[in-house]
């Protein structure tokens, strides 16, 4: 749980004219925009409408993939949490960023081609074609729980910390205000009005995050500057503050943890998180998906630049206002760099920064969740019935405003509770997400997993992961004495993925082999359901591609087709494959390949700098 901070402080006056009107400019275009999505939307053929609503008709293109996968992830929590812990603890922070180009590049190779060729809807339903309808439904139990206690929460908190700090607005008024202003377009639009908003968010997002970062290294004499002025650091800090490997005895950061256990934990979350695939599962083709999410490996470099060196920043600045060293001071650093740097115009730039993540993120987590409540609950309950893709909408936007009223309901858990921010939704995230790594991982990339080898998983990951939150958040005094309890989050998250994938190969090398239609076309190794990249009116499926109608001609018996057209996957060896020499095309995939290393040299070169 979380406990807002004191009241603001008289300098979060009221905001000036300009500021003002910067920021209704801001809510105007956004609802602007989802309403011009919701019209689109009834434009649509009432045959096309739940895809239409849910996925986007699967027609977004690369560089909205990768906006919405970058937009969807940096919420307010970041600005908050991400900024707060590093003005305490220093840039280590910064790790669960600089991890995430890895698994970004992992999903668009490897990952993105087994959901799309799937043709799944959800995740969850991934699961039930790989194992079966219980790991199905225990998935989507769990993605629902860590949208209301986790992505709900941290957002809601850390928009009430913005909005109390700069604005000096009332914790209920911001939240009912932000909540129904998100809720009403993405509850129209469904998933284009969400994409179409943060193509639109991201833009602000950068250029004012970009905006006081250039402030804030200017007031403090540049990267060397920080380095000079040290002994202003946290003592409890001070010899590490700058660096992200630290001793692997170190409280909240320990190497080993931050080498391996932030991979492990973040698996799921770009791999395997509704939230995060469904954006992928809109793309046009598979070449799109992986385009945007190399794209969004770019990206994802930057939020240490612009939240992590502002908070530091506000500690070198201002020590003063965080003398006793209380979480809630340093979760105000960011907002409080806002008011203190920035002259009037660009205050209200960067609050519609913060407004825009606020909004991206509550507007994804409403339209996952109703995503998921309708293809894995309802029709799950319902398998017999019929219902129309115009019913099955409806039920959708009812599911979302349900999640819309259970954020409310939560703000008062939010308004009296102790814990850090960034603490609190990172190690919930260990004890939950870890086990589902393990399932997705070994699903895509292992054909011998099977379905009581994921039970054991389940198992074992519930009731372990399960007694460590409530040891944690709830028997706090007990939990103290206990090495369970007191291992460090990232230890323990490592813990548990090792644990779970050992018994994942166990007990799956010890029971039977899954049959082949858990594997065709659901792992990396075996063969691909065929799947254009380009065109889909080349869309040819399993038995044309064995008759031999169209086959890459780069291995014996893969022979080429004379009528294909396009750039494609080849269904038996899953070779790109330019079947009319279109130049252009092959072009696109030498981008995508020189887009991937310059993320690499961009990822080694931040690591490096604070090593």
């Amino acid at each position: 749980y979380f406990c807002l901070p004191s009241p603001p402080s008289p300098m979060a006056d009221n905001l000036s004219v300009l500021d003002t009107a910067i920021v209704l400019v801001y809510m105007f275009a956004i609802f602007a925009v989802g309403i011009y999505a919701w019209i689109s939307q009834r434009n649509q053929e009432s045959s096309n409408q739940a895809e239409n609503y849910f996925l986007a008709s699967r027609e977004m293109l690369w560089p909205v993939v990768g906006a919405t996968l970058f937009s969807s992830n940096i919420g307010a929590e970041h600005f908050v949490g991400l900024s707060g812990s590093a003005a305490k603890s220093g840039i280590a922070v910064g790790a669960w960023e600089w991890t995430a180009p890895v698994l970004l590049i992992v999903q668009g190779y490897f990952v993105a081609p087994i959901f799309i060729s799937a043709k799944i809807i959800t995740t969850p339903q991934y699961l039930e074609l790989r194992f079966n309808r219980v790991v199905r439904v225990y998935n989507a139990f769990i993605t629902l729980v860590i949208y209301i206690f986790v992505v709900i929460s941290s957002t809601l908190y850390a928009g009430a910390v913005i909005l109390q700090t700069i604005v000096g607005w009332d914790l209920y008024v911001s939240s009912i205000a932000l909540i129904a202003a998100t809720g009403i377009y993405s509850v129209l639009g469904g998933l284009r009005a969400v994409v179409y908003t943060e193509n639109v968010q991201i833009i602000i997002l950068c250029i004012g995050g970009f905006v006081l970062m250039a402030y804030c290294l200017s007031a403090v004499g540049g990267l060397s500057g920080i380095y000079d002025k040290h002994d202003r650091f946290p003592q409890s800090y001070r010899e590490d503050y700058m660096h992200i490997f630290r001793p692997y005895d170190d409280p909240d950061w320990p190497w080993i943890g931050v080498t391996f256990g932030i991979i492990a934990q973040s698996y799921y979350y770009w791999c395997g998180n509704h939230l995060t695939i469904q954006r992928v599962l809109s793309s046009k083709t598979a070449l799109h998906a992986k385009y945007g999410a190399i794209t969004a490996s770019l990206l994802k470099i930057l939020p240490v630049w612009m939240m992590c060196i502002p908070g530091i920043c506000a500690v070198l600045l201002y020590p003063e206002d965080f003398a006793n060293g209380s979480h809630q001071q340093y979760d105000r650093a960011y907002p409080l760099m806002v008011i203190r740097m920035l002259p009037n115009g660009l205050v209200g730039l960067l609050l519609a920064a913060m407004l825009s993540a606020l909004m991206s993120s509550l507007a994804a987590v409403f339209n996952s969740a109703s995503t998921i409540i309708t293809n894995d609950v309802y029709k799950l309950l319902f398998p017999h019935s019929t219902v129309s893709d115009a019913r099955l909408v409806l039920i959708a936007r009812v599911s979302a405003c349900v999640f819309v009223c259970i954020s409310l309901l939560w703000l008062p858990m939010i308004q009296h509770g102790t814990k850090e921010l960034f603490a609190y939704t990172q190690a919930v995230s260990a004890y939950i997400q870890n086990p589902l790594s393990v399932i997705y991982f070994f699903g895509a990339f292992w054909n011998r997993a099977n379905v009581k080898g994921a039970y054991c998983v389940i198992m074992f990951g519930f009731v372990a992961g399960f007694l460590r939150f409530v040891l944690s958040f709830i028997f706090t005094e007990y939990c103290s004495r206990t090495i369970f309890c007191s291992a460090n989050f990232l230890y323990f998250g490592l813990f548990m993925f090792v644990t779970c994938s050992l018994l994942m190969i166990c007990v799956s090398l010890l029971t039977e082999k899954p049959s082949n239609e858990k594997i065709y076309g659901l792992t990396y190794w075996s063969p691909k359901r065929f799947e254009p990249l380009i065109d889909d009116d080349v869309c040819q499926r399993k038995n044309n591609v064995e008759s031999g109608k169209l086959k890459c001609g780069l291995r014996p018996n893969h022979s080429q087709s004379e009528d294909a057209s396009t750039v494609v996957h080849c269904g038996l060896c899953s070779k790109f494959i330019n079947l009319k020499g279109d130049k252009n095309n092959t072009t696109w995939i030498h981008f995508a390949n020189i887009f991937t290393i310059l993320s690499m040299i961009g990822l080694i070169t931040c690591w490096i700098t604070f090593f």
